[in-house]
């Protein structure tokens, strides 16, 4: 049995580049995509943190039977008891790239009924959005019932 080039097998150079330039190709139309799904899951995250914050707050509100409050720092949410101003919680927050509206959150008192702390009747929007200018929209009802709007326009 003699040596035949034939015989061998194996990948060739120009396969290869093929296979290479194939797999660039699908990786250049998939990187833009990704990078949207990033963003999305940052929003979405940062947006559930929140809302999770004035749940958390109402829910000790009612089962202290205590004015309960949430307020906003720079990197952080504070859930704390009115009367000894104690923290009971702080809940950190990352919000690279997401745009807080108004900049200034108000801060939101909960009654031991659950009802919001209130002067008028009026709801308590937050608006959170990120650089491609895609929102979401968290209000607070005089209730204290939180509802989510998923397409908020964002300026």
């Amino acid at each position: 049995m003699g040596f035949n080039k034939k015989n061998i097998l194996g990948i060739g150079v120009v396969k290869l580049l093929i296979t290479l330039a194939i797999v660039s190709i699908l990786f250049t139309l998939a990187l833009p995509s990704f990078n949207n799904f990033i963003k999305d899951s940052r929003l979405t995250t940062s947006t559930n943190i929140i809302i999770n914050a004035f749940n958390l707050a109402r829910f000790e509100a009612i089962s202290r039977k205590k004015n309960i409050s949430v307020s906003k720092s720079s990197n952080h949410f504070n859930i704390f008891e009115m009367s000894s101003q104690m923290v009971l919680k702080n809940i950190q927050t990352d919000l690279t790239g997401i745009t807080l509206s108004p900049k200034d959150l108000p801060e939101v008192t909960y009654l031991g009924t659950g009802y919001r702390l209130i002067a008028d009747n009026s709801e308590v929007t937050v608006k959170l959005c990120d650089d491609r200018n895609v929102g979401k929209e968290i209000t607070i009802s005089p209730a204290g019932k939180l509802s989510l709007n998923g397409g908020a326009l964002c300026p």
